[in-house]
């Protein structure tokens, strides 16, 4: 008896992965059949100037922007050398006043009654006042008060907070009028919100900024509050440039703009009459495969990628590249240079979008080894039954 069980399920599963097989992968048709890949496209991204943020637009770069201090060289690759260590001007001292003028400006002055810098003392990151000399060199700090401790980050060029990241216990915000709401946010309050802040601390953007949002966030933990984000994109001529992106957290049952990122760079035109066709850039991706059959496509970006940079030092090298993620067994993601096809990098994604989970393989792998595993399991109970009948 438990062997015609464990056969009727094993034919079940059969079934199961014959359908699941036969199901297309996540962006099933090739990229390189759409030419227009090569654009940064998305369907929630729109132009600024057609969004409620469109007062926000101006022709000159906010202070928090990194300046053109770049040299560019456009032999066979469009390529950005930047290093901004001789522009480093701000102290210690005034960053920390810039941090605590952004934070008062924002919350209610109840909340930042007794608002310090955090000491070594405190165990926090990033703590005591010290410089990131990355590639967008920053002050970084931890500011705290009796109700809440925030993360800043400043332009160490200007003087500009283009990071704030705000960890306030829900319970004491919920007491405060500011942040008191009838109801849950809705997509547009939440577009209100993030535009009151910008407002309110003066941030502008430049006319090469796309809008993506508002997208809403479900609480994943016990305790966790859902949330809003809005975000900003450079694109310049059809190119994504990946420096360039601005983002907001909303909490949607307060309306507390609790993270701000603002990473940008000064770029007005990126050549691209040199760039090869998607089909190309495609074709030199799967070519690195050992069967190029087996991988897919799924998704291609034109885009100015950040090649080179270093934790401790300031210079840093973008060009003008393809970013192209593909699946077999794993995600990968590759780095083409848009102007002569050379493979730059390849890194394997993690769960980025989860698409390793689209991978046809991996599935296949997966849906026999959930097979095997409860046909096994079926086999012992039935052994068991069996036993226990003789004794």
């Amino acid at each position: 008896m438990h062997k015609s069980k464990v056969l009727t399920f094993l034919a079940a599963s059969v079934i199961v992965l014959s359908l699941v097989v036969s199901q297309p992968a996540v962006a099933g048709e090739s990229c390189s059949s759409h030419d227009s890949a090569r654009k940064f496209n998305s369907s929630q991204s729109i132009p600024v100037e057609q969004t409620v943020f469109a007062s926000l637009l101006n022709e000159t770069p906010h202070p928090v922007v990194y300046p053109q201090s770049y040299t560019v060289e456009y032999n066979t690759s469009y390529t950005i050398y930047g290093d901004y260590a001789d522009n480093i001007t701000i102290s210690e001292s005034d960053a920390v006043g810039a941090a605590i003028k952004h934070l008062k400006d924002y919350l209610p002055e109840s909340m930042t009654e007794d608002l310090r810098v955090a000491e070594p003392k405190d165990h926090t990151y990033p703590g005591v006042p010290f410089v990131i000399t990355s590639y967008w060199p920053r002050w970084a700090m931890t500011l705290m008060s009796p109700s809440f401790h925030a993360d800043i980050f400043v332009n160490a060029l200007s003087g500009g907070v283009v990071y704030a990241n705000i960890w306030a216990n829900r319970s004491q915000l919920l007491e405060f009028e500011s942040f008191s709401l009838e109801s849950p946010l809705t997509d547009e309050s939440a577009e209100e919100a993030a535009k009151e802040y910008m407002q309110l601390l003066n941030y502008t953007l430049l006319p090469n900024a796309m809008y993506e949002g508002p997208v809403h966030k479900p609480a994943y933990f016990d305790g966790d509050s859902d949330y809003y984000t809005i975000s900003f994109h450079q694109v310049v001529n059809e190119a994504l440039v990946q420096y360039g992106q601005l983002r907001l957290r909303i909490e949607t049952e307060t309306g507390l703009v609790s993270k701000f990122v603002y990473r940008w760079i000064d770029i007005n035109e990126i050549p691209t009459e040199r760039v090869i066709s998607v089909e190309t850039a495609t074709q030199a991706v799967l070519e690195d495969f050992t069967d190029p059959s087996e991988a897919q496509v799924t998704d291609i970006v034109l885009t100015l990628a950040l090649t080179e940079s270093y934790a401790s030092k300031t210079p840093f090298t973008m060009k003008l590249a393809y970013r192209v993620r593909t699946v077999r067994w794993e995600s990968y993601e590759f780095i083409v240079d848009a102007c002569t096809g050379e493979i730059l990098s390849k890194g394997i994604l993690m769960s980025v979008n989860f698409d390793i989970l689209y991978s046809p393989y991996l599935r296949v792998e997966l849906v026999l080894a959930v097979a095997f595993g409860l046909s096994l399991l079926s086999h012992r109970i039935a052994m068991r039954r069996v036993s226990k009948g003789h004794t």
